[in-house]
Order: structure tokens, then sequence, then C-alpha cells
């Protein structure tokens, strides 16, 4: 292929890495609030061990006056969390299938350029940071699902404080999670699209050519 034809394909290729990038990122910005879905599967021995841990990250001890009312109030709260169960899969679906498609154009990008010989070291590290970033993002809802499953299968009548500090910790990863996903979104924002913008004016004006090696 001529270097002008293999330029007119990695402008192509880029353009079609920014479309997506446009229309994914209004979707990224969306308040999401999560919920759970039951977990059936959760064996008794692996919630007992879960709900150790969560009450070893408790800040204080939840006193026998704070215990007695929110017993009277969690079943609420569960029930609030039950009825929430399908939006935080959707969530989770949609978001996580936003983030590797826009990851796996990034990735077919960089490998053509590669093979034609463009030096691709600063957009390489810019991806590897979003890779990061994105890995970040579904540990935390990995560990903010388990800790909403667990709140809905806690019996908050018998244990409240394993359902207090259940809660705790969904409170915990939802803050980090919605941290992660605005540094997300602020990085594809600030950093790939005026990378790829920039990358596709250099090819356009000829400061980058494609070629066979």
């Amino acid at each position: 292929m001529s270097a002008g034809g293999m330029n007119k394909r990695l402008k192509v290729l880029i353009a079609a890495v920014l479309l997506p990038l446009g229309v994914l990122i209004p979707f990224l910005s969306l308040e999401s609030h999560y919920s759970t879905q039951t977990s059936a599967q959760s064996t008794d021995s692996a919630l007992e061990q879960r709900k150790e841990q969560y009450r070893a990250k408790l800040q204080a001890d939840i006193s026998k006056a704070q215990q007695d009312r929110l017993k009277l109030r969690c079943s609420v709260v569960q029930a609030n969390v039950k009825n929430l169960a399908g939006r935080l899969g959707e969530i989770q679906t949609k978001r996580t299938t936003a983030y590797d498609a826009i990851l796996g154009e990034l990735n077919a990008l960089l490998t053509l350029l590669d093979t034609q010989g463009v030096d691709t070291t600063n957009l390489k590290t810019d991806v590897t940071s979003l890779s990061d970033k994105v890995t970040t993002y579904k540990t935390q809802m990995t560990a903010y699902k388990q800790a909403v499953d667990d709140m809905t299968v806690i019996d908050c009548s018998q244990d409240p404080v394993s359902f207090q500090a259940a809660l705790s910790v969904a409170r915990s990863e939802h803050d980090a999670l919605v941290t992660t996903t605005g540094d997300i979104r602020t990085y594809i924002t600030n950093t790939i699209k005026p990378a790829l913008q920039t990358m596709r004016t250099q090819i356009e004006t000829g400061q980058i050519t494609g070629g066979t090696q």
C-alpha cells in the first residue's frame, strides 16, 4: 500500500476511534446510584469471613442504643437495596462494555501504527494509564457489589453490627467508584482524545507518514 493510502487508512481509523469516544463520554458522566443483585451462591463460611472483614473496618464501636435503632430501620434499607438490584447489574455491564470497547479500539489503532513504523511511545503510555484506571474501576466495582450483595442477606435484626459494617464498606467503595469513574472520564477527555486529534492532524499535515517497515 502506498504512503498516501496508508495515511488515509490511519486517518480513517483514528476518526473511527474518536467517534465512539464522543458518544461514550456523555454516558460515562451520568450520575450512578449503585445497588446490587442478591447473590445466592455465597457460602455461609465465605459470608462469615467477609462479615468479620467488614467489622474490622468499622471506625468506631456501635453502641447498644445504636444497634437497637438500626434493627428498626435496617429492614427498610434492605428492601430498598433489593428493589434497586437490577440497576447495578445494568450499569456495570454498560460501563464495563464501554471501557473495554474504548481500550479495544485504542489497542487496535496502536497495532496498526506499530506495523507502519509510527512512533507510538506516548500514546502507548496514555493507553496503559487508561487501562490501569479501568482495572482499578473493575476491582472497586467487584468489592462494592459484594458488600451491597451481602447487605441483602445479612440478618440485620440479629446482626446489626455486621449490617452496618457492610453498609460502611459499600459507601466507601461507592465513593471510590465515583472518584475513579470521574478520573477515567476526565482522562479520556483531556488526554486520550487530544492525543488522537493531534496524531490525526500530524498525519493530515504530513508530519507523520505511514509506510512499511
